[in-house]
């Protein structure tokens, strides 16, 4: 954690220097995140290389068909990756459509804020997996359902305590990223802000119930939630909400679209474990 936190301060020391200081312009970035990352990889690999630790680097023994299990586990984080990237092409080619460069500037307050809620979220449900594989390939269910409540309910307080951020302050959020003669802007942004933050109500679910299925093996259900929350339903929201609402159907497209993939997710998830955990009840209380 520490290393990670003192790259991430290195890396905007060397913005600040390599294009405030000595204005080498906005192409330098590359190089500065390039460095900062070097470096960090390089004092995770000491410990390795010196020894220091139990784990070694050892000649590679390759199970070609346990090899494509992981890829194929593990495929649902890579699509999920994927499909932000190409989504958020999608949108902006959307917003420029309907609202010109405004509704573009507009929609960015909202992905800032969940470029920083979403790393939360997600650093939880990642740091929880290893918990969940070992009780599952020990087929301690309760352990796993325990965990499962727990994840839930931080991610339901993290999520509440923003979306009433976003709720009771949305022209000091806005402000953040706009001037006070931007006046389309700002209103923009504010009717954006309010329209899509009741997606945090549910959007941690599906992400819990994703990552806990990759962590019980279920890599096609897992699969099948990323795609339906990433990319199915934000698509087809996307086409039928603009036909109603034009831009302002945009910004509605998270909560909608958030709301219908906890219900698929929770499905999915009920589905999923009924098969498995026996005698026990999952998902919800």
């Amino acid at each position: 954690m520490w290393v990670n936190i003192a790259v991430s301060l290195f890396n905007i020391v060397l913005d600040a220097l390599l294009i405030g200081y000595f204005k080498l312009g906005i192409e330098t970035a590359a190089w500065a995140s390039v460095l900062s990352m070097l470096i960090g990889t390089l004092i995770f690999l000491y410990p390795f290389i010196m020894k220091k630790v139990a784990l070694r680097f050892t000649k590679p023994k390759v199970d070609v068909k346990e090899f494509l299990y992981v890829i194929y586990n593990g495929s649902s984080v890579f699509l999920g990756n994927i499909s932000g990237s190409i989504m958020a092409i999608i949108t902006n080619g959307f917003l420029l459509y309907y609202g010109g460069p405004v509704a573009v500037a507009a929609f960015s307050v909202v992905t800032y804020i969940d470029a920083l809620m979403l790393p939360i979220l997600s650093g939880m449900v990642d740091s929880i997996l290893p918990v969940i594989s070992y009780s599952y390939g020990a087929k301690d269910y309760r352990r796993i359902t325990q965990f499962f409540h727990l994840t839930c309910r931080v991610g339901f307080v993290l999520s509440i305590v923003t979306l009433l951020i976003m709720v009771m302050f949305p022209d000091f959020l806005v402000g953040l990223f706009s001037s006070t003669s931007e006046g389309d802007l700002i209103q923009m942004g504010k009717i954006a802000l309010l329209l899509s933050a009741p997606s945090y109500l549910v959007n941690w679910y599906s992400l819990t119930v994703g990552s806990f299925l990759t962590g019980i093996e279920k890599a096609t259900a897992s699969i099948v939630v990323m795609l339906v929350e990433s990319v199915l339903l934000p698509l087809f929201l996307m086409v039928v909400l603009t036909k109603f609402m034009g831009v302002y159907g945009l910004f509605l497209v998270p909560s909608v679209g958030g709301l219908g993939a906890a219900v698929i997710a929770w499905m999915t998830w009920r589905r999923c474990v009924k098969k498995e955990f026996n005698s026990f009840r999952f998902g919800v209380k």
